[in-house]
């Protein structure tokens, strides 16, 4: 009987270091860590919303002449960590139906060859009949249509502002275009505004063909 209970007193002695001795083991297998990398990419978009055509066109007097003032803006929105760039040309000349011929167009402002940029609108004399543009407002309008403060204030002016009725030039028609705003960061969620104003002018002394002039105006906005 003293030999069994000894024997029990052994094993059960024996047991109990074991667990001492491997325990902790046993513990450090019971958890394993993995690190699991997460990489999603968010592309880069833009958006382009302008006003269906321009607007506040008055007519014309064909033979006497006259100016036509219009305007219309568009909003760009772009998430792009480089910004944007918007641009400005047209499909063609101003011209009564299809044909563009003498008496039935308005040349691009100052001529169809010349691209300077004018502080003041430079007035079509007898005969001459065209029209052209500039940047009534907007944060990201690009240098070339900023201008000084003063009188006869130059335009293309670093630093300058933005000011309506100033600073004009003609409408190009290649690709891609005067370049009318630029920035090198995202947009704000609503996007920025971009005025754009259109004066049409015929001399004195005209025959211009009575009727409807059109074209097509081809704004676009690109991701830097």
């Amino acid at each position: 009987m003293k030999k069994t209970i000894s024997l029990v007193i052994i094993i059960g002695l024996v047991a109990s270091l074991s667990y001492l001795i491997f325990e902790p083991e046993i513990a450090k297998g019971t958890a394993a860590n993995a690190d699991i990398g997460v990489l999603q990419t968010v592309t880069a978009e833009i958006t382009l919303a302008c006003d269906g055509s321009v607007n506040d066109l008055d007519p014309i007097p064909g033979m006497s002449g006259g100016t036509s003032d219009g305007s219309f803006s568009c909003t760009t929105t772009t998430n792009n960590d480089t910004g944007y760039s918007l641009r400005l040309r047209k499909a063609g000349l101003l011209c009564h139906g299809a044909g563009c011929v003498e008496n039935q167009q308005f040349d691009d402002y100052p001529g169809p060859t010349d691209n300077p940029i004018h502080y003041n609108w430079q007035d079509a004399g007898a005969g001459a009949e065209y029209w052209g543009f500039n940047m009534t407002s907007g944060v990201d309008v690009t240098q070339r249509f900023r201008n000084a403060s003063g009188p006869a204030a130059p335009c293309n002016t670093e630093g300058g502002v933005v000011t309506p009725g100033q600073c004009w030039v003609r409408i190009p028609t290649d690709s891609p275009g005067e370049t009318v705003a630029s920035r090198g960061i995202p947009t704000p969620v609503g996007g920025i505004a971009s005025g754009f104003g259109v004066r049409i002018q015929a001399g004195s002394n005209n025959l211009l063909r009575s009727g409807n002039y059109t074209t097509t105006l081809v704004v676009t906005a690109a991701m830097n």
